[in-house]
């Protein structure tokens, strides 16, 4: 058992759940150092006929940046479908999606990346065989001011049981990003 991955009561926590999707069968990546897109393949066959969809959106959520490749070239493990470098440089936060879908269309793996306005620099002058230092960490300060936003949920509490409801269903109501939404529920009472 590893401890990051279950708590004490054998609850999975944060790190199962981005286990779980990085160990997907056919996995993008972005790659923050050279702006590249890869596909990570766990079958040991071919992976062909795939379609590569990456997004870049500002915070509010309106697209800037939409591009589609062809992936899957075979039986290597990973295969480097494109340079997606566009945009590089952005004045505030973005966010990068990555969309892999087979030749029906079906979702066959996803990601999600944050990109930064400034870059994180290395300080490899005072590197040493067990750690290098960072010189000067990335910005993400432009996630801290988001709004809260209204989350509507398939059954409303207290409202007559519908049969097409589910109550784990939730949809937000505004246009921005939400980041760390919990949902807390509670029995009433006879229900």
């Amino acid at each position: 058992m590893i401890w990051h991955l279950y708590d004490y009561y054998l609850r999975p926590a944060g790190g199962y759940f981005g286990a779980k999707r990085a160990l997907e069968p056919l996995h993008p990546v972005y790659g923050y150092d050279d702006h590249s897109v890869w596909v990570v393949s766990s079958q040991y066959e071919d992976a062909k006929g795939l379609k590569l969809i990456t997004k870049v959106y500002n915070l509010d959520m309106t697209e800037k940046f939409s591009q589609e490749f062809i992936a899957g070239r075979g039986r290597r493990q990973h295969s480097q479908s494109a340079d997606a470098s566009r945009p590089r440089r952005c004045e505030c936060g973005l966010l990068r999606v990555l969309r892999l879908e087979d030749g029906t269309g079906k979702l066959v793996g996803s990601n999600f990346y944050w990109l930064s306005s400034k870059p994180e620099t290395l300080d490899w002058e005072k590197s040493n065989w067990y750690m290098t230092p960072t010189a000067s960490f990335a910005d993400y300060s432009a996630a801290q001011p988001a709004a809260e936003g209204e989350v509507e949920s398939g059954q409303p509490v207290g409202a007559e049981r519908r049969p097409d409801a589910d109550p784990r269903d939730a949809r937000k109501s505004s246009k921005s990003l939400a980041f760390f939404v919990a949902s807390q529920g509670e029995q009433g009472s006879g229900r």
